[in-house]
Parts: C-alpha cells; sequence; structure tokens
C-alpha cells in the first residue's frame, strides 16, 4: 500500500493551505505565512527534483537550510529555519487532513519566548478561549483550550472541561512555582468546604 506522503505534493499542499482556512482549519494569518513559508522551499527545488512529501520532509530535515541560504541569498539562517518549520508544519496538518478529512484537528503549536530577534511577542487584549471535542466524545472528554496573555510572553492551557478540587491545586502549585518573586504568603487560596487551602 502507497503512503500519502509517496502520493501527495507540495504543490497539492500549498494548494490545500485555502481550503484549510475555509474548514477554520488555520486563520488568515497562519495560512498566509504557510504560504509565503513553502513558496519559499519550493523555489529552492530544481525542477527535475521529486517534489513528493516525503521527497520534501526528508529535504527539509537534511539539507533545506544550507540549500536555502546559500541558494535564496536574501534569506537568513532565523528565517529559514523558520520557514522550515512552517513547511514541516504545513505537511503534517496536510497529510493528517487527507488521511481524515472529517477528523482531523491541526495540534495546537506553542511558542516560546519572543521571535528570532529576541522580541517578546505581542499581547492582545483579553484571553482566547476554545473547546474541542472529539466525534464520540462524551460530557468527561470535553477539552477547553485557553490563550493567556501574559506580562512576560503567553501561556497556554488545554484542560479538561471541569476540573476537581485537588486538580485545581495541583495546577496552582505549578503555576506558583513558575513565580521567583511569590512568597509562601502570597499564595492564593481556594475555599475547600469552608477551608483555606494554601
Amino acid at each position: 500500500m502507497t503512503e500519502i506522503g509517496d502520493q501527495k505534493t507540495l504543490d497539492e499542499a500549498i494548494e490545500w493551505i485555502t481550503k484549510a482556512q475555509q474548514l477554520g482549519l488555520y486563520n488568515a494569518n497562519v495560512a498566509r505565512l504557510a504560504r509565503v513559508a513553502a513558496d519559499a522551499i519550493r523555489s529552492v527545488l530544481s525542477d527535475e527534483e521529486l517534489k513528493t512529501l516525503r521527497y520534501v520532509r526528508e529535504q527539509l530535515a537534511n539539507q533545506m537550510f544550507v540549500r536555502m541560504v546559500n541558494k535564496a541569498g536574501s534569506i537568513s539562517g532565523d528565517t529559514a529555519r523558520t520557514y522550515i518549520s512552517r513547511v514541516q508544519r504545513l505537511l503534517r496538518d496536510f497529510e493528517g487532513w487527507t488521511a481524515d478529512p472529517r477528523g482531523y484537528r491541526p495540534k495546537l503549536t506553542i511558542r516560546t519566548g519572543g521571535d528570532s530577534r529576541g522580541q517578546a511577542p505581542r499581547r492582545r487584549k483579553g484571553m482566547e478561549q476554545r473547546a474541542t471535542v472529539s466525534p464520540e466524545a462524551s460530557d468527561d472528554s470535553l477539552m477547553a483550550e485557553h490563550a493567556l496573555p501574559l506580562q512576560s510572553g503567553r501561556a497556554y492551557l488545554r484542560l479538561p472541561a471541569r476540573l476537581t478540587l485537588e486538580d485545581v491545586r495541583l495546577l496552582m502549585v505549578i503555576i506558583h512555582s513558575h513565580c521567583p518573586d511569590a512568597s509562601r504568603d502570597g499564595m492564593v487560596s481556594v475555599p475547600v468546604n469552608d477551608e483555606q487551602v494554601r
């Protein structure tokens, strides 16, 4: 049996970006950035080279960084790494969607720290939230995803829709451990049966 990576091509993945946006899998910005990156990768592949997903993925993993920096002279190392990462995501999403168009949901990508220039990501007002449900989901399997703008970046949480008090305590301890300025007395309290838990 032939795998998707042997059948599908980079050109088909690029064409799919528009459909991914229409389906709500990509927002307009993600679609635009994926297309720019994929076009840049395509531009350094010769006409004689295979354009199958498998071949392109191998090039991305082994040789594409050097090829991009050398062949497309105006592309910096940081830009080449960014483009490679975006095209790897595009190929993964396209193959996942091709294998299961009705059930596929792209993985949430998490950006840590700032951009390639060391700048912190821009903050948006408010908090983004979405719920994801698998086709056979019961109330227990409902997940809520939150993107929280913080002073030093953005936090991404994927939580079950319902948490126990023990779950909340554990989350508080973990979050508290990331704040070196917090003292034990400054820890947030959660009421438990008319008691305060610290």
